[in-house]
């Protein structure tokens, strides 16, 4: 990102409040149609900022009816999420098709987002396009470069029962070439680059878009779909402009047929096929290997031994053997360097030793490789972020932050939209069964941790929480990015300086001072005094003791506006968790609290002490 991004992540937040002019829209629309990374953040704030928009009215509409939805939601959410990812599973054993289904794969792995108490305004009527699909016989989906450039093109013959019949694929995508025709009696896979044609059993391997359509679109039906815009201009047509939110992805449909006309980075149509389509002839001068008969790829033994080193490796990941885990899976990439997993996995080793350069090195091939078929890789952005964090280069942390935040927000709504985020922490994660995969409850939770060490907020889930207090732990996260956005936009309140300390690293710090110390403030309300006097002193040093983690942070950059004020402070509430104040002007005229600084509190040799965490 360099000084003009700067400038235009100043105008994408002011596109979403409607405040541009027509020569900044312009400028805009100018720069997002060259830049990708501006692109992904527009996309992020513009989605976060619809979603909580209808999140807020909706709560405020419906507060009445929200407890009991919310229950039921609970009660299916956990069923419902499996069976949606069912529907896309592809057979993948052999590295070909793994680069065919590559762009299926990506929409499984896309964020999941499913909301608590089903609070939004209704969306388009999908039971439309369920409709209109029963007559559907055959689908025609591409996707295109940024050059406009076909790399993925497929036709899908639909069987009377909604399911995929006869398949055929071409596709360039990550440095591959393949053509694949599957006419349900055999599947071809002709590898033009190693001059292969590989034949399979279509019982034993099979290619899929999606398997059955409308069952599809039955799951993104009601509360998994958010309308964006209806009757907008999709190149040249009236098109609903539609978020699948299970998926993360943009879809647009027709107006007047009710078809959908992109799902993600795909365009569909329905016409017929031509007459050969589903028909293959074998090239001359190729080397033709027919599974069927045992004759198996010279590839096919590498790929096994990857898969087996992918397996330990990934073992030895969870394990926190960190060393052992990026050899293998970099010997994982040799054999297989297309498998974006291990890539991902070998950076968050890497990450664990304190290699940050490769850690970032290996984040941004997968972010890289993604950008290809036109997805964005939320969690690898927040991977990415932190390794620039532990090297002071604060400023890059904070652009790659601006793109995972406003989804790491919404999962907490859409508490699904955190499923990635596990998955990605944990890579033994799909081994797992279903009752010891993380609850909602554990990855809400678990996903305002990662925005505490983002963020050094600490607005954070407690299991004991009520339904009202996870509201306003939302709003309060909500209201924080909106107050906070432009420090995410251009990196304005960098580290202090290039040596200096995570968040985390601060933290820990600073509660082993606060356990330590022969005298501390005897109260909350004596510690958030003493947090105003010192910073009113000027006293950074003991800004970061008393606000644990703040550290990592420059607090001269922070507090240079600071005016002289006098604070008056409340008695602690909440178990001794907030302690409210005000201004002394403010407190005379109105005669109450208008702020609150939020607390907690370790167990030490000297009795309970307490800290700060948040304050407004």
């Amino acid at each position: 990102m360099n000084r003009e991004c700067d400038k235009i992540r100043d105008l994408i937040a002011d596109s979403v409040t409607g405040t541009l002019s027509p020569d900044q829209a312009r400028q805009l629309d100018e720069h997002l149609s060259g830049c990708s990374d501006c692109r992904n953040y527009a996309d992020a704030l513009r989605y976060e900022d619809v979603l909580l928009t209808q999140l807020v009215a909706g709560i405020d509409a419906d507060m009445r009816n929200r407890q009991q939805r919310l229950l039921e939601t609970l009660d299916r959410c956990q069923s419902e999420q499996h069976e949606t990812i069912a529907k896309w599973t592809i057979i993948m054993k052999s590295r070909i098709t793994k680069l065919a289904a590559a762009a299926a794969i990506i929409l499984i792995a896309a964020v999941s987002l499913f909301f608590f108490g089903k609070l939004l305004a209704p969306s388009y009527a999908i039971a439309q396009t369920i409709e209109a699909l029963k007559d559907i016989r055959f689908l025609h989906v591409i996707m295109h470069d940024d050059s406009g450039k076909i790399v993925d093109e497929r036709w899908i013959e639909v069987g009377p029962d909604g399911f995929q019949q006869r398949y055929r694929q071409d596709s360039n995508l990550m440095g591959e070439s393949v053509l694949i025709v599957d006419d349900r009696k055999t599947c071809f896979v002709y590898d033009r680059i190693e001059n292969t044609v590989a034949i399979y059993d279509p019982n034993e391997k099979q290619y899929q878009w999606i398997s059955n359509l409308r069952e599809f679109f039955q799951d993104m039906a009601g509360d998994s779909t958010l309308t964006i815009e209806e009757n907008v201009d999709y190149h040249g047509q009236k098109a609903h402009h539609v978020r699948w939110l299970k998926l993360n992805q943009n879809c647009y449909i027709d107006t007047q047929t009710k078809l959908p006309m992109a799902v993600g980075p795909y365009e569909v149509d329905y016409g017929q096929p031509p007459a050969e389509t589903f028909e293959f002839t074998i090239p001359d001068h190729v080397k033709v290997y027919d599974t069927i008969a045992g004759q198996w790829p010279e590839s096919h033994q590498d790929e096994e031994i990857a898969d087996q080193k992918f397996d330990e490796a990934r073992k030895l990941l969870a394990k926190g053997e960190y060393a052992q885990a990026a050899n293998l899976f970099e010997s994982v990439i040799q054999l297989q360097p297309g498998l974006n997993w291990a890539w991902f996995w070998l950076g968050q080793a890497q990450y664990k030793s304190g290699q940050y350069d490769k850690a970032i090195d290996a984040f941004t091939k997968v972010i890289d490789m993604l950008a290809s078929i036109k997805m964005v890789p939320h969690y690898c952005y927040l991977a990415r972020g932190l390794a620039y964090r532990a090297k002071g280069m604060e400023e890059k942390a904070k652009a790659d932050f601006a793109i995972a935040l406003p989804i790491m927000l919404v999962s907490l709504s859409y508490i699904d939209g955190a499923m990635m985020f596990d998955y990605a922490d944990n890579p033994l994660y799909q081994y797992l069964p279903d009752d010891q995969r993380p609850t909602k409850e554990q990855s809400f939770a678990r996903m305002t941790e990662r925005l505490v060490e983002v963020t050094g907020q600490n607005f954070i889930y407690n299991p004991g929480m009520t339904l009202k207090e996870t509201g306003r732990l939302i709003r309060e996260w909500h209201n924080w990015w909106q107050q906070n956005i432009r420090q995410y936009q251009s990196g304005l309140v960098p580290l202090a300086s290039s040596t200096a300390v995570t968040w985390a690293e601060a933290r820990a710090e600073a509660l082993e001072i606060i356990a330590t110390r022969s005298e501390w403030p005897d109260s909350p309300q004596a510690v958030a005094r003493a947090f105003w006097e010192v910073r009113a002193a000027q006293n950074y040093k003991e800004m970061e003791i008393l606000w644990p983690g703040s550290g990592s942070w420059n607090w001269a950059e922070i507090c240079k506006s600071d005016s002289p004020v006098k604070y008056v402070f409340g008695e602690p509430r909440k178990d001794n968790t907030e302690v409210p104040y005000a201004s002394q002007e403010y407190f005379d005229k109105n005669g109450s609290y208008n702020l609150t600084m939020r607390l907690s509190s370790i167990e030490t040799p000297k009795g309970r002490r307490y800290y700060v965490v948040s304050g407004n």
